[in-house]
């Protein structure tokens, strides 16, 4: 299995967007227990491993649940976000909202992660607005497409990977959680 790199924040420093603020930094660790690098999650898990193996347990579960569902009839945005919310639901209260996203947990604080980035990287992936901006754009190429219907396997293939690789730019939801999400999509 391979490991992600690290994600850190980044704010830039002259190009900073005047919708990240000096408290993004604070609400983006809000998604983390105080002093720890362990997601917040439903289990109440501490241990960054443990909570990722009880992670790969349920979303593995509901892959199952979702391949037995019917598809809808548009595969867009929407969809996505359900496909998330329906792996994430058991672990993480914030399952299915998109990272740019104010999201209040049961503990009363908030948390958003409007900027994100490997540690490795130059560049982040979309950042704020952006992030729905990508969303939109996912959605037209899809109806432009007509949501890849009736095309013969090898076209809907390549359709549908060159969908996926476009969208990987914006990455709406926390990255590790993002590439399973995809994975389904």
């Amino acid at each position: 299995m391979q490991t992600s790199a690290p994600i850190r924040l980044r704010v830039l420093h002259s190009h900073k967007p005047s919708y990240i603020t000096e408290n993004t930094h604070m609400l983006e660790q809000n998604f983390f227990y105080p002093d720890s690098k362990t997601l917040k999650n439903k289990y109440g898990i501490m241990d960054k491993t443990a909570l990722k193996e009880q992670c790969a347990h349920d979303a593995s579960k509901e892959m199952i649940n979702l391949r037995r569902e019917p598809l809808p009839e548009k595969i867009d945005s929407s969809y996505l976000k359900y496909i998330h919310q329906r792996l994430f639901q058991h672990t993480f209260e914030w399952a299915g909202y998109t990272r740019d996203q104010l999201f209040t947990f049961a503990d009363g604080t908030t948390a958003s992660m409007p900027a994100m980035q490997k540690e490795d990287a130059e560049v982040p992936f979309a950042i704020g607005p952006q992030i729905q901006k990508g969303l939109e754009n996912l959605d037209r190429i899809l109806t432009e497409k007509n949501y890849l219907k009736g095309l013969s396997r090898e076209t809907f293939v390549e359709q549908a990977a060159r969908t996926v690789c476009f969208s990987q730019q914006y990455t709406p939801f926390q990255r590790r959680k993002w590439a399973r999400a995809t994975d389904v999509f």
